[in-house]
């Protein structure tokens, strides 16, 4: 079984932090892709340049600014909130 999951934030813990070929994982996204039990199916951050970054990086079509937005349509089954630590209560709420 898979598991869908979404990724809120796509900047540095996000999507974006040792992007290169390195090896091993080190942001959330990275760690979706290499888990073959989850498929990372939706993204959103308030940046479009991050959000165009972080999709084409992960192969992610599912591209939203708004998280209600992204939860209400992409229905993922975990979240990561990767935003600043001051927006974690909102998000969850």
């Amino acid at each position: 079984m898979t598991l869908r999951a979404a990724l809120l934030g796509c900047g540095w813990i996000g999507s974006e932090f040792r992007t290169d070929s390195a090896a091993g994982i080190y942001n959330h996204a990275a760690a979706y892709h290499a888990c073959p039990e989850t498929q990372l199916v939706a993204i959103c951050d308030q940046d479009p340049v991050k959000l165009q970054r972080a999709g084409e990086r992960w192969q992610v079509d599912a591209r939203f600014s708004d998280a209600a937005e992204l939860l209400a349509k992409a229905q993922p089954e975990i979240v990561s909130i990767c935003t600043p630590d001051s927006t974690h209560y909102a998000l969850i709420k």
